[in-house]
């Protein structure tokens, strides 16, 4: 340390102070003074003294309460968290158990079990979006969820309506497992588009039935597309599409010889000469056919039945036909639909004026097999051209708005008595009450559904249909005069109990 740092010690009068002259009144060893008098026998404090001890001992009080209280808190939670620790230490042996349990459980189930049950489930409630939440279960169930086999038959038609039925859609589908389906329904998509189609076409190589009805979005190439990609085709529904007569040819040129199904309801975009030349020259298999709403105007009955021998439904509603004749039905063909099941011709004021007695005769001479009729709208078929129907087990008939009078159900009656389930009398005003007796008298013990909208009938005429109709199910009589306010309705279930009790019992209420 340098002079100048050391610090100098000066007495009062500037002179250096010497340690070893200093003056001690106490030596190092002495004891030091006292700071008060607390320790005599005699001391007595003051006021303020006791006061600031009193202050003193409930603060040291206080903090020991505080400091107490802390020790319990600190060890309630210590114990607290203990518990918790034990019970996490618990459940994960517990989930850990369940999840082996579990997983054994799994693994007891064969994969061919797994999916068989798969199968159950998608043809109960169908493929979507079923398959997609039970791949969500675990690796294998993802695994069996992507199987070919559950996507064969897909109804997405209720997606149609939702603004996600998509061509992206369509490609993740694809991605997904629907490169595997056979049988696909996409009715009502208005926002497919051509493109959509044609990733649906090139990657679903065992596509076997379409449909896709009121496709609005898709182009009249959409045929050709389907032609040139779908080798397994036998089913296409493109009612409702911009389909033409160059797309169409070349779908039945390619496809017509397999093909058993042709829906082509509502479709305008080619001639109706062409469309039914063009089915018997290139579809000798058809099963069914739907040119209902078609520009068709002429249809040679007896070449169709030549051409087109296996035909069991035949769809021809909605059409103004002009009558024809040929030679050969002049001469009495042989031919004829032998197999057909279903045949409809119900039609408007402007179609009723060709579908008469000869039209029926020719279409029905020898189908024997046919099960369902339905000429709504056809005034001018009269009682004979129905009794010389050869169908013996006829089952649905339907005769709404055909001028129908009572010796026309009487036929009816008598000869279908036993086979018939499904019968519409609707918008015949010459229905009535003595109409309806025949029902009671000759007993229709299979009947399970009758029409009688905007017919004469009253309560009388129901208790007869009632009393000879025991299988009964559904009764509409909407808009019938003869029938009291609360009746007029369709009559199910609960509603058709009621109905039958109040007309057994002779007593009848108002119906809300």
């Amino acid at each position: 340390m340098s002079s100048r740092e050391r610090k100098v010690v000066k007495g009062i009068l500037g002179v250096r102070k010497s340690p070893h002259r200093q003056v001690l009144l106490f030596g190092r060893y002495s004891d030091p003074l006292p700071s008060d008098d607390s320790d005599d026998s005699d001391y007595e404090p003051n006021e303020e003294e006791k006061t600031s001890e009193n202050k003193n001992n409930a603060r040291k009080v206080k903090n020991r309460e505080r400091q107490r209280k802390a020790r319990e808190v600190e060890e309630q939670s210590s114990s607290l968290v203990d518990s918790k620790r034990r019970k996490i230490n618990s459940t994960d042996v517990t989930v850990s158990k369940l999840t082996a349990a579990s997983n054994a459980w799994s693994d007891l189930i064969p994969s061919e079990v797994l999916l068989q049950i798969f199968l159950y489930c998608v043809k109960t409630q169908g493929a979507v979006p079923l398959l997609s939440r039970l791949s969500r279960v675990c690796r294998r169930w993802n695994i069996v969820a992507k199987e070919p086999k559950l996507y064969r038959k897909m109804d997405l038609s209720c997606f149609g309506k939702y603004s996600i039925a998509t061509d992206s859609l369509i490609k993740r589908l694809v991605q997904r497992g629907l490169s595997g389906v056979e049988e696909l329904s996409l009715d009502g998509w208005i926002n497919l588009s051509d493109k959509g189609v044609e990733v649906l076409a090139k990657n679903c190589k065992n596509l076997k039935l379409i449909s896709l009805s009121n496709c609005e979005g898709v182009s009249p190439k959409v045929s050709s597309i389907m032609a040139d990609h779908c080798s397994c085709l036998s089913s296409i529904d493109i009612s409702g599409t911009k389909v033409d007569h160059n797309s169409l040819r070349n779908l039945l040129s390619q496809h017509g010889h397999k093909l058993n199904e042709i829906v082509l309801r509502n479709c305008k975009g080619f001639p109706g000469s062409s469309i039914l030349s063009m089915i018997q020259e290139f579809c000798p298999n058809l099963v069914h056919l739907d040119i209902s709403g078609t520009p068709v105007r002429q249809i040679k009955i007896e070449q169709l039945q030549k051409k087109c021998p296996k035909l069991k439904n035949l769809q021809l509603a909605n059409l103004v036909l002009q009558p024809s004749y040929s030679r050969t039905a002049k001469m009495g063909a042989q031919h004829g639909f032998d197999d057909l099941d279903q045949l409809s011709l119900a039609c408007g004021f402007q179609g009723s004026l060709s579908v008469n007695d000869t039209l029926i005769s020719r279409l029905l001479k020898t189908s024997c097999f046919l099960r369902v009729l339905d000429i709504r709208g056809c005034t001018h078929i009269s009682k004979n051209a129905i009794q010389g129907l050869c169908a013996t087990s006829l089952g649905s008939l339907y005769l709404g708005n055909t001028n129908a009078k009572q010796p026309m159900v009487e036929m009816i009656v008598n000869k279908w008595c036993s086979s018939l389930c499904h019968l519409d009398l609707s918008y015949n005003p010459s229905i009535r009450d003595d109409t309806m007796a025949l029902f009671e008298r000759f007993l229709l013990p299979n009947l399970t559904s009758l029409d009688l909208t905007s017919t004469g009938v009253s309560i009388t005429g129901v208790g007869s249909v009632v009393k000879g109709c025991p299988k009964l199910q559904n009764l509409n009589l909407s808009t019938c005069r003869g029938i009291p306010r609360g009746f007029k309705h369709r009559h199910k279930d609960e509603h058709l109990v009621s109905l039958k009790k109040q007309i057994m019992t002779g007593t009848f209420e108002q119906e809300d």
